[in-house]
């Protein structure tokens, strides 16, 4: 009976073994178990799959034996954390980052820690080393980050990056004498290709034009793809303007002696470059950009194939850049409703009691705690395409007003109002009669 029980007990515990075995071989964990000296004595499918090392190879040998733990900052070898462990007695965390260097050379990033095991009477009988991989997860990190601030099509930076970079030079522009140049490049007859010979050969144009620039650009200067069409240069080894002139000049030059070949036709290129100093006396990077587009425009309008410099002795661009600027802050106002109502009253010169009172609606613009006249606006409007959707905002927001004040006072009465629409546009087209 007692032999049976013996069997039984046995049988019992051999199983709860097999159970420990077949969850320690499912995990995705590495676990490592050393005796009381650091030698190892088990290893599961995932330790022998990140170390790569089998258990019959690493059996009995200590663990720097099997790989190497360097400091993620410093890249040096760090203590063996079993031995450390076993030495001061304490549990030990080794965080997420610190780089496992297998004996092949190849490294990978686990985290984990070193957990002491104790026999019934408290004494340290050997340790249990669990680490995970963060290899697969730091690479989607990295591979995410890449994707946020690239192109997917040429590698470059995107516009996002691109303008983080002006942004740190114009922070520090008042701390140096360096100078910094912004070329604004578009694509001239990009569009023809695009249209005319499918999307794929405008991929495929994009692509070799990169290798173009790529291959006249060395750091620390920056190239990026800030548009469909268009790229971007930051120039900040180039110290007079002449300097950084000839630079773009040579840029077109290159583009133009390319020749772009689909279909066994050779298609000439050429392009336009707008370019801008990037110092202390720039107004923020809308300003930096604009002023670079503005010029880039007027350099595809005048004979493209050309550099335009934006200089404030320009007039032409200037006006430009100040119509650019009241455009973006009508659009933001009319997204926004920036904008207030006003009326005057219209009096009728025969005094009579009966006729019902007149108003004539007016509008006015709120920039930073200002009222702007139309008069002000409205040339940038019309250039930009503007008006019809100020003319609407003023209709809404007539009869808007309107209704909440029949609805607010008791004594309303009927009045006229007269809308006098900024232009002639379709913005009474979707209003129907009551």
């Amino acid at each position: 009976m007692a032999s049976l029980r013996a069997y039984k007990s046995e049988h019992a515990l051999l199983e709860e073994k097999d159970k420990i075995r077949l969850t320690l071989e499912s995990i995705t964990d590495g676990v490592i178990s050393t005796d009381s000296v650091g030698r190892i004595n088990y290893m599961n499918d995932a330790a022998e799959y990140i170390s790569g090392v089998e258990l019959e190879n690493a059996f009995n040998n200590p663990f720097e034996c099997i790989c190497k733990l360097l400091d993620p900052a410093t890249k040096k070898p760090i203590e063996n954390p079993v031995i450390t462990s076993l030495r001061t007695k304490e549990n030990i965390e080794l965080g997420n980052r610190i780089i496992l260097q297998r004996n092949d050379g190849e490294k990978r990033i686990v985290g984990g820690s070193v957990v002491l095991t104790r026999d019934h009477h408290g004494n340290v009988t050997g340790t249990v080393l669990t680490f995970h991989d963060e290899t697969l997860s730091r690479n989607m990190e990295k591979m995410l980050g890449w994707q946020q601030s690239h192109d997917q099509l040429t590698g470059l930076i995107n516009r996002q990056e691109f303008e983080t970079h002006i942004r740190r030079l114009l922070n520090m522009a008042d701390l140096s004498d360096d100078k910094a140049f912004l070329l604004y490049l578009d694509i001239n007859n990009f569009k023809i290709i695009n249209d005319s010979c499918g999307h794929i050969a405008g991929d495929k144009l994009l692509i070799e034009i990169t290798g173009e620039l790529s291959g006249m650009i060395s750091e620390p200067d920056i190239l990026a793809r800030v548009g469909s069409d268009e790229f971007g240069i930051l120039l900040t080894q180039h110290q007079t303007d002449n300097e950084a002139i000839g630079f773009a000049n040579s840029v077109l030059e290159r583009i133009e002696d390319y020749r772009f070949n689909w279909s066994d036709q050779d298609h000439k290129i050429s392009a336009s470059i707008g370019m801008v100093p990037v110092n202390s006396e720039c107004d923020g990077i809308s300003c930096v950009l604009g002023a670079a587009n503005i010029a880039c425009q007027a350099a595809k309008e005048t004979q493209g194939n050309s550099v335009n410099f934006f200089t404030e002795q320009n007039s032409d661009l200037l006006q430009k850049m100040h119509e650019l600027s009241w455009a973006n802050k009508l659009n933001h106002s009319v997204q926004h409703g920036s904008f207030e109502l006003w009326c005057q009253k219209i009096q009728s010169m025969n005094d009579s009691k009966s006729s019902l009172p007149h108003y004539e609606v007016l509008v006015r613009m709120k920039d930073n705690g200002q009222l702007i006249s139309p008069g002000t606006f409205i040339p940038a409007a019309e250039k930009y395409n503007l008006m019809a959707r100020i003319d609407r905002w003023i209709i809404d927001a007539t009869l808007k007003t309107l209704s909440e004040w029949r609805h607010e006072s008791e004594n309303s009465r009927d009045l006229f109002c007269s809308i006098c629409l900024l232009y002639t546009s379709d913005a009474a087209d979707d209003l129907q009669p009551v």
